[in-house]
């Protein structure tokens, strides 16, 4: 299991790596794929928005299925890493979206970019965290960084941080 996300209705979509994506849904359990079978790919990463649902995997880029119908988002729609490690959503309903050393994205409309003041950010970001403040958290290969209204703080080894690999996140 990677990741573990759950809807409105309570149902649980389980990032599963080469399993793919499960579904957990009045007590049955559903295999989920696109057409294309995430080419082949682990399943890394689930955020459920109001427009659907979103699926990052390692090598394949980042998936959107809404009522049925998925697309996938690649190169072309902004995202330069394909390797999609975490993925979560903030207070104005924006999809974040971390890769393994290729940055950070937000989505607008349909479009990735990189977010403002961690454009030049490319350590690996297994874990996205959404703050009940409104910041946002990204646990990192180099430690954690704090991000709030484009103020970047990182905390890293030199801040006394011990392992600086963090890979997961939870707010107490």
């Amino acid at each position: 299991v990677r990741s573990i996300c759950e809807d409105r209705e309570g149902n649980l979509w389980i990032g599963a790596g080469s399993a793919g994506l499960v579904a957990l849904r009045a007590g049955k359990v559903t295999i989920v794929s696109p057409p294309d079978r995430w080419q082949g790919r682990t399943v890394l990463s689930v955020a459920v928005t109001d427009s659907g649902m979103w699926i990052g995997t390692e090598g394949a880029g980042l998936y959107h299925e809404r009522e049925g119908k998925w697309e996938r988002f690649g190169e072309s729609a902004g995202i330069a890493n394909q390797f999609v490690w975490s993925l979560s959503t903030d207070a104005q309903g924006r999809l974040w979206a971390g890769t393994w050393g290729g940055g950070v994205f937000l989505e607008q409309q349909g479009r990735f970019s990189r977010v403002p003041g961690l454009e030049s950010f490319n350590a690996p970001v297994p874990a996205l965290l959404q703050s009940r403040d409104g910041s946002t958290w990204l646990g990192t290969g180099v430690g954690l960084v704090h991000y709030e209204a484009g103020k970047v703080t990182r905390l890293g080894a030199e801040e006394g941080l011990n392992l600086p690999d963090v890979r997961t996140l939870e707010e107490g």
